[in-house]
């Protein structure tokens, strides 16, 4: 196994043997004589144990005459701020630095961070305590690193393994030289016994990943970034032949056919560059033997916590049985008529208690079964084990006894391994002579994934494909549900209908994909704008709607619909132009101006193409009491509230007789001349609306719009 260790790491360990080399080397030069100052331990050797005392009282030699007194020492002189800085480097550095004698009895010199390293709480107990013969653990080690040195003078990054006085254990990496005419051992040791431990650690953990891939039946796979394969599992080489070291580094097409390699090395690529979490395939394989087996290769992302791509983890599924079952299958049908035209995948029967006394494999695979002995034998109660509301099994008893037959019954069942699936089951009753219910025949197909594509066709039906908003068909649905709601609790419901002004010109001048960026930056805007409990949907064009719950009155109606023009009137930055365009918007409330969606949504849209006709950008309240806003009578309110600009065109944008924006680079044309019959982008909106005001429009003309595929009377 290979080791990473860090870059980081093996710079600082250098880093810090230099240090020490260089702190060795000062003392050296201290102890032999060169007038650096240094304490009394560090100029001679450490006297034996027994002439400790008698060593203690020896008196300091004279010191060492000053840089530059005599001719012939002035290279090997040191001056004393040099001393100082050795001495700082010695005392301070992380190594160890240390000098011992060769018969490994005694320590001569060492600093604070070698006491440390091997145990000892200062310098002083260093040189008193240590024996370098006694610390070494492993057995030889000593021996071959004294031969090290005999035969080399000098070992680098020798790794020891010491014991200390309190029985810890260090790991130490060693740099050391010998003075053979001294007898002595001098150099710096390291501290590596976290990183080796961390090292131990990732063997292990690696060992176990093995130990547990190795255990799975099929074949697991690692693939790096290139595709190449870095890990299988035993499984892995079993099935393909190939030795776990003739895999590891090879590419697909080095191990399989070349058809089956290629199409197999762009489906990964593919994968690794596209940022899909998983794909699944179907291909063949040859095994060990030669034979062609069908398989299902599954393969899904590696990334590190920063999100790159490390490679591809993936299983291979051999299929090959399946599929013959299948085949099987399909044969019995032909051969038995009635069971070929009920029976899609599991053929069953149960008894009237809840035991299974006959199936075939397709109905154990699919409860998550090896086989259909294993099924009949772990089931005995069908409705605790087997469905997943205990209530069905009831209700399937009770129709069995009164219609004796069930066709494309649904139910949700559990798995063997609590997975949930959804079967249509077609049900037969067998009884005896007396009439009496004693079994159940049946057949039952998974359609656990049509359920969910009509879930998702469901969900499609109710959405706005262009801006992400609710469609007409689910603004029609909330209204009617949020209607009964309130007449149930008494609260009231508000409607806004919207067609923004000048979107045309955009469209007419930029093309049909600017408009959809457009209605997009739009419709993102109105969505923020409103409250989890309220709605906003896309009618179709440039027309919206919004559903407000539990609205307050008339003036909140005002201020919300005149934030929400605010909203609309802001720049929207696209790629090709900076866009401004209004909005012209018309509400109404329930129960003052309506009880039906149809009563309330015309007196929205009347109100909204009141707003068409008389300056546009505004926003208008259904009902006697009109509440315009900004007021029309271009009092403080113009503004459209505190901080709001509807009402007003920006500052910049050119104005026409109708007081709107023009796009840029537009006709000249009053904003909003498209009325709700403009479209973006080629979204075709439901052209039924008739709040637009283009002259000669028939809508107009007859004094009535349509909405939703009803029409909408004018307000009386």
């Amino acid at each position: 196994m290979t080791i990473v260790v860090p870059l980081w790491a093996l710079l600082i360990a250098g880093a810090a043997v230099v240090l020490g080399a260089v702190a060795l080397w000062a003392l050296r030069g201290r102890l032999a004589g060169r007038g650096l100052p240094a304490p009394e331990a560090l100029r001679r050797p450490a006297p034996p144990r027994e002439n400790a005392d008698q060593a203690r009282s020896v008196p300091a030699p004279p010191p060492a005459p000053e840089a530059g007194a005599g001719e012939g020492e002035g290279a090997e002189a040191c001056s004393p701020d040099a001393a100082k800085f050795f001495r700082r480097i010695y005392e301070s550095t992380s190594v160890g630095i240390f000098r011992t004698s060769v018969d490994g009895q005694r320590a001569v010199l060492g600093n604070e961070a070698a006491a440390a390293m091997f145990g000892y709480p200062s310098v002083a107990a260093f040189l008193e305590g240590f024996r370098p013969a006694r610390a070494y653990i492993e057995p030889g080690q000593r021996e071959e690193l004294l031969a090290a040195l005999a035969a080399q003078g000098r070992v680098e990054a020798f790794e020891i393994v010491v014991a200390r006085p309190d029985g810890s254990r260090k790991v130490l990496a060693l740099t050391a030289s010998l003075d053979a005419g001294g007898g002595f051992i001098e150099g710096a040791v390291l501290d590596v016994t976290a990183r080796r431990r961390a090292e131990r650690e990732l063997q292990d953990s690696h060992l176990f990943l093995q130990t547990v891939m190795d255990t799975i039946p099929n074949p697991l796979f690692y693939k790096d970034g290139r595709g190449h394969f870095r890990h299988v599992n035993s499984a892995f080489e079993h099935f393909l032949g190939h030795g776990r070291r003739d895999v590891v580094g090879r590419a697909p097409a080095e191990l399989m056919p070349p058809e089956v390699a290629a199409d197999w090395t762009e489906r990964s690529e593919a994968l690794l560059t596209g940022g899909g979490g998983m794909h699944r395939f179907d291909t063949w394989l040859r095994t060990r033997g030669g034979a062609r087996r069908d398989v299902v290769v599954q393969e899904g992302l590696v990334a590190d916590s920063a999100g790159k791509h490390l490679g591809l983890v993936g299983v291979i599924t051999d299929v090959t049985d399946l599929k013959r079952i299948e085949s099987d299958l399909r044969e019995a049908w032909a051969t038995y008529r009635n069971i070929f035209d009920n029976a899609v995948d599991g053929i069953f029967t149960t008894t009237a208690e809840g035991g299974i006394v006959r199936a075939n494999a397709a109905m154990a695979r699919i409860l998550g079964y090896d086989s259909p002995d294993e099924l009949m034998r772990s089931v005995t109660d069908l409705a605790g084990q087997v469905y997943a509301a205990p209530e069905r099994r009831m209700e399937v008893l009770g129709r069995m006894q009164e219609e004796g037959v069930l066709r494309g019954y649904e139910v949700e069942v559990l798995r063997r391994d609590g997975s949930r699936v959804w079967l249509a089951c077609s049900l037969r009753a067998i009884r005896d002579d007396d009439g009496t219910l004693v079994r159940i025949e049946g057949v039952a197909s998974d359609v656990s994934e049509r359920k969910r594509e009509v879930a998702e066709l469901a969900e499609r039906a109710l959405k706005d494909p262009l801006t992400g908003l609710p469609n007409r068909v689910a603004f029609e649905r909330e209204f009617e549900r949020m209607l009964a709601q309130a007449r149930r609790s008494g609260q009231t419901v508000g409607v806004l209908f919207m067609d923004l002004d000048g979107f045309k010109p955009v469209n007419d001048t930029y093309g049909h994909q600017v408009g959809d960026e457009l209605l997009r930056a739009l419709g993102g805007r109105l969505r923020e704008r409103l409250r989890v409990s309220d709605m906003a949907a896309r009618i179709g064009g440039d027309e919206f709607g919004v559903l407000l719950w539990n609205v307050s009155g008339p003036q909140t109606m005002a201020r919300i619909a005149g934030e929400i023009i605010a909203a609309m009137n802001r720049p929207v930055e696209l790629e090709a132009c900076r866009c401004e365009v209004g909005a012209s918007v018309g509400g109404s409330l329930f129960p003052a101006h309506g009880d039906t969606p149809r009563e309330l949504i015309s007196r929205a849209d009347q109100a909204m193409y009141h707003v068409k006709q008389h300056g546009r950008n505004r926003f208008r309240l259904a009902g006697e009491d009109d509440i315009a806003w900004p007021p029309e009578d271009g009092g403080p309110g113009d503004a459209g509230g505190p901080g709001d600009t509807a009402g007003q065109a920006p500052p910049d944008a050119p104005q026409t007789p109708g007081n709107g924006p023009v796009a840029p680079g537009g006709d000249g044309r009053r904003s909003g001349d498209s009325g709700s019959g403009e479209s973006g982008g080629g979204e075709s909106g439901i052209g039924e609306s008739g709040s637009g005001d283009a002259p000669g429009d028939d809508a107009e003309a007859s004094g009535r719009t349509r909405f939703g595929g009803f029409r909408l009377e004018p307000i009386d």
